[in-house]
């Protein structure tokens, strides 16, 4: 005798599609099925005309008719490891065109199971003799052993589904060896080697929505406690994000992950992370990273941000680091415009030169000694030479030492400039005399004169005062003398290289009437 199989589908409004069941059958297997639309028809409502299809080909459908409040219909046929979409269309007395669908799967073997559960559908049973005769009333919990499982009955063996919402207090599945098989009560395993599959308006493909109250409770809505061991090499992941998007419309946002926790409890929530990473090593241990950002991988062009922080409402640090661990940074800092660094102190490794770059006019202040209100800017030497350099043995004016100022180094008004040096003269009567050159412009340092073996030290400062405008005040300790200088209205080129140098002549041509002794140029702020 065939099997009978009633498909039954509840609706929770008329406006909603049938959910679907999944039945299976051997490909040697010739079956008979019942689509069943009692739940859909009025009272004294019949159904008039009856069909079934089926997608995609491959099964052998016939005998498809009428059965009281069902549709029957024989299958044969089919490919093991096919799924195959079942449709039965009727259409009634009061003009109603009628479907039922389910999802048959094909397969090498039927596995077996167990199910017990509360939640009722009240099942057709087959008659005494002939055809499945009218539903009869359930009764308790009993076994069967059939493509479809309705709740309160034990399925023995088969593949079955469930067309509705169960909450399910355990289940005890043996022996399945199909692809899409197995059901998860509290406890047990969610498998699926064929793949999940939701309806194309499904927000959500695996949604976790108890209500749950107790004391003193502590939940995960996701656990992985697997024991993972390979016998070659290997590795792992507890969570894998391999979504991919297609098509050229525009998408809103792409997350791999995503927290938007809620939180309305009225008592004192002690800690919130969106992530926490606290893992154990009882072996030997490799290099542990909490968070690592790779390089983007494919040939699309993007501009990479490896983290972005927003600002925030009770934003009180965007980065927090406890402890005496150092940090360790490779690429440049870029600090906005009215982003500060504050500092307690800094220790800068003498090992490799260190460079703390301001750009944009930017400045690096310290505390004015106690007057932290008070921060003053620090600058720093640029150039030195410590190379003793007299003039030749003629009686014109001879380079000793020179530096070239970089563009840019007096880019904002105030920006100041500290040049020194020093000196000496031979022990005779020559006249000598010595000037210093900032671009065009020349300043005595010695007046030409007669200085006898003496030493010289000189300092000048130059402001820029406006564009390509600057102050220069210099003095020149010679001996007991001082000679000062100050020009208000150098003009010198502040976005272009400046030459800076000393000059030395003597009336004599004796060599090493002047030796200059150093030459020392600094940035003040």
């Amino acid at each position: 005798m065939k099997h009978l199989l009633a498909l039954l589908f509840l609706l929770a409004a008329p406006a909603l599609a049938d959910p679907r069941s999944l039945v299976a059958k051997t490909a040697a297997e010739v079956r008979t099925y019942r689509a069943e639309f009692s739940t859909k028809l009025a009272p004294g409502e019949t159904l008039s005309t009856a069909a079934c299809t089926a997608t995609p080909t491959g099964l052998t459908i016939t005998g498809v008719a009428i059965s009281g409040s069902g549709i029957v219909a024989t299958i044969a046929g089919g490919t093991n490891g096919v799924i195959y979409r079942l449709g039965c269309q009727a259409s009634t007395s009061a003009g109603q065109i009628l479907v039922v669908q389910a999802d048959l799967s094909v397969t090498a073997s039927l596995g077996g199971g167990t199910v017990q559960d509360s939640w009722h559908v009240t099942p057709t049973v087959p008659g005494a003799t002939g055809q499945a005769g009218p539903a009869g009333p359930a009764g308790p919990p009993g076994s069967i052993s059939s493509a479809v499982c309705t709740p309160p009955l034990a399925c023995a063996a088969g593949t079955w589904s469930i067309s509705a919402t169960p909450s399910f207090t355990s289940v005890t599945a043996t022996g399945l060896t199909a692809g899409r098989v197995v059901l998860v009560g509290t406890g047990g395993l969610l498998q699926d080697n064929a793949g999940l599959t939701f309806p194309n308006n499904a927000t959500e493909g695996l949604v976790v929505s108890p209500t749950v109250s107790g004391d003193s409770l502590y939940r995960h809505a996701y656990a992985d406690n697997q024991i993972f061991t390979s016998t070659t090499t290997g590795g792992y992941a507890s969570y894998d994000a391999m979504a991919t998007i297609t098509g050229g419309t525009t998408y809103n946002h792409f997350y791999a992950f995503q927290a938007r926790n809620i939180y309305s409890g009225g008592g004192l929530l002690s800690n919130y992370a969106s992530f926490m990473s606290q893992p154990t090593f009882n072996g030997a241990g490799p290099s542990v990273i909490g968070l690592w950002i790779r390089d983007a991988l494919g040939a699309g062009g993007i501009s990479q941000y490896g983290i972005q922080i927003d600002a925030m409402r009770g934003g009180v640090l965007a980065f927090y680091s406890v402890g005496t661990t150092p940090s360790y940074h490779a690429g440049d800092w870029q600090i906005g415009d009215t982003a500060k660094f504050k500092f307690s102190d800094v220790s800068l490794s003498r090992s490799v030169a260190k460079t703390f770059a301001l750009s944009d006019g930017g400045n690096l202040t310290v505390p004015a000694g106690g007057a932290a209100a008070t921060p003053a800017k620090t600058g720093g030497v640029i150039y030195t030479s410590t190379t003793s350099t007299g003039n030749t043995a003629d009686t014109n004016w001879d380079t000793l030492l020179r530096d070239t100022l970089p563009a840019s180094v007096l880019d904002a008004n105030g920006r100041m400039l500290r040049i020194t040096g020093s000196g000496i003269t031979a022990a005779n009567g020559n006249t000598k005399g010595v000037l210093l050159w900032i671009g065009a412009l020349s300043m005595n340092l010695l007046p030409e004169a007669v200085y006898n073996n003496v030493s010289f030290v000189f300092e000048a400062t130059v402001t820029r005062t406006g564009s390509s405008a600057q102050m220069i005040d210099v003095f020149c300790i010679v001996g007991g003398s001082v000679y000062a200088t100050t020009v208000t209205s150098a003009t010198n080129a502040d976005t272009s290289t400046i030459p800076l140098y000393v000059t030395a002549k003597s009336s004599s041509s004796g060599a090493n009437d002047i030796v200059q002794k150093r030459l020392t140029v600094e940035v003040l702020n």
